[in-house]
């Protein structure tokens, strides 16, 4: 018995490759350390906050 890898058959080799930070699918998650963010000016240390067009604002 051979194990090898078998090749996903949505794989298309003839598809241009697009990088994951222009995929809508991929976003940052951060699991461990520091995810930096854009914050308005209503956002201060300890504040919870929510994502507006992209940008942090208190909740």
């Amino acid at each position: 018995m051979v194990m090898a890898p078998k090749e996903n058959p949505d794989y298309r080799p003839d598809q241009e490759y697009e990088s994951r930070n222009d995929r809508d699918e991929w976003n940052v998650v951060g699991l461990v350390g520091q995810v930096y963010i854009r914050c308005d000016e209503t956002v201060k240390a300890g504040d919870l906050i929510i994502a507006d067009s992209g940008i942090a604002t208190i909740r």
